[in-house]
C-alpha cells in the first residue's frame, strides 16, 4: 500500500516537480552519508540534544551553537556573527535561535565561549556548498536517462487512410501495451506512398547514449566520495597512473574529513572549558576504518622508501668505494710492470 502510494505520487507529479523533489532527495541522501564522518560520544546522555540535528545544522549553516539556559542545553542554529570577531578572527558576538522547551523561538545575542560554545563545519567555518552542485547534476543526468529511455521506446507513427484502418491496426496491435503506436488518419485521402505510410521517429542510438550517461553519473558520485575521504579511483584512469599518483589521490581525500574531526574535537575541548562537560569526537565507523587502512598504507610506503633509501646508500658507498680502489690498483700495475 506505501509503496503503490509513492508511486502514484510520483507519476502524477510534474516534470519540474519531479526533478525539485530528486534534487531535494539527493540533497538529503548526501547530508546523511556526510553526517557519519563524525561522531560525538554521550551527546545525547550528556546535553539531551539529536547528534544528528546538530550535524545538519552545521553542514547546512557553516556551524551550530550549544547554549545552556536554566540547566537545559539547546541547539543554536541560524547564528549570524556580530559586531567585531576575537582576537583569533573568530566570531566573538553572535546572534542565534533556539527553540525552549515550550516550543517557543527564542533569538538572542551570545558571547562565543562564555553563554555558548560553537562547532564548526569546517576551519573556514563554511556550509557544504558541494552538496548544491551534485544534487543538481545527479538530477539533470537522471533526467537525462529518463527522457532517452521514454525516446528509445517510441514506435513508428502509422498513417491510415479512413477510421476503419486506424480501429483495424489499433485492435491488432493492443498487445503492444508499453509502446501503443500513435495512429494518423489522412483526412485528404490522397495517395501515399510506400515510404509515407510509416513516421519513425525512433533512434535507436538514444538507447546507446543511456550507459554514458551512466558512466557520466558514476564519475561525479566518485567526484562526490572522494572529496570526503572514500576514495574511488576511476577504472577509465587507473592504467595512465602510477601507485604514488593513486596514494596522492587518497590523501587529498581525507584533507576534509580530517578537518571535520579537528573542528569537532575543538569543540570538544570547549565544551569541557566553558560547561564541564567531557565529549569525545572520532571518525565514524566507515572513515575510522577507511583511515586506518590508509595509515597503514602510507606507514608501509615510508617503510619501502627507507628501504630505497638505504639500497640506494649502499650502491653509492659501494660506487665511491670502488673509484677510490682504481688508482690504488693502478699503482701496483705498475709496480709489476717496472
Amino acid at each position: 500500500m506505501f509503496n503503490s502510494i509513492i508511486y502514484q505520487y510520483y507519476e502524477n507529479l510534474k516534470p519540474k516537480e519531479r526533478k525539485r523533489k530528486n534534487n531535494f532527495t539527493y540533497a538529503a541522501e548526501m547530508l546523511v552519508m556526510l553526517s557519519q564522518i563524525v561522531r560525538i560520544d554521550d551527546f545525547k546522555e550528556k546535553l539531551g540534544l539529536d547528534l544528528d540535528m546538530a550535524l545538519n545544522v552545521k553542514l547546512t549553516d557553516g556551524m551550530v551553537g550549544i547554549t545552556k539556559q536554566n540547566d537545559n542545553y539547546y541547539l543554536l542554529f541560524n547564528i549570524q556573527p556580530c559586531g567585531m570577531p576575537g582576537k583569533d578572527l573568530r566570531p566573538y558576538e553572535v546572534i542565534g535561535t533556539y527553540i525552549d522547551e515550550n516550543r517557543n523561538i527564542q533569538t538572542k545575542q551570545y558571547t562565543n565561549n562564555v553563554d555558548c560554545v560553537l562547532w564548526y563545519n569546517n576551519s573556514l567555518e563554511m556550509p557544504e556548498y558541494h552538496v548544491d552542485f551534485f544534487s543538481h547534476m545527479f538530477t539533470e543526468i537522471d533526467t537525462s536517462i529518463e527522457l532517452n529511455v521514454y525516446h528509445s521506446r517510441y514506435n513508428p507513427f502509422l498513417k491510415v487512410e479512413n477510421e476503419t484502418q486506424k480501429q483495424q491496426i489499433t485492435k491488432a496491435m493492443t498487445q503492444t501495451k508499453d509502446g501503443e503506436p500513435i495512429v494518423v488518419v489522412n483526412a485528404n485521402n490522397s495517395d501515399w506512398s510506400e515510404e509515407d505510410k510509416v513516421i519513425n521517429v525512433n533512434d535507436v542510438k538514444n538507447i546507446d547514449k543511456v550507459q554514458y550517461l551512466s558512466h557520466l553519473f558514476d564519475d561525479f558520485q566518485k567526484r562526490f566520495s572522494n572529496l570526503y575521504g572514500v576514495s574511488m579511483n576511476m577504472s577509465s584512469k587507473q592504467a595512465q597512473q602510477t601507485e604514488k599518483e593513486i596514494s596522492g589521490m587518497e590523501a587529498m581525500s581525507w584533507l576534509i574529513p580530517v578537518d571535520m574531526l579537528t573542528q569537532a574535537k575543538e569543540f570538544c575541548e570547549r565544551m569541557k572549558d566553558v560547561y564541564d562537560v567531557e565529549l569525545t569526537a572520532h571518525f565514524g565507523t566507515i572513515h575510522e576504518l577507511n583511515f586506518a587502512k590508509f595509515a597503514e598504507d602510507c606507514t608501509k610506503d615510508d617503510n619501502m622508501n627507507d628501504d630505497l633509501h638505504d639500497n640506494q646508500k649502499g650502491d653509492s658507498e659501494n660506487d665511491n668505494s670502488e673509484r677510490d680502489m682504481e688508482p690504488l690498483q693502478d699503482e701496483q700495475q705498475a709496480d709489476v710492470d717496472e
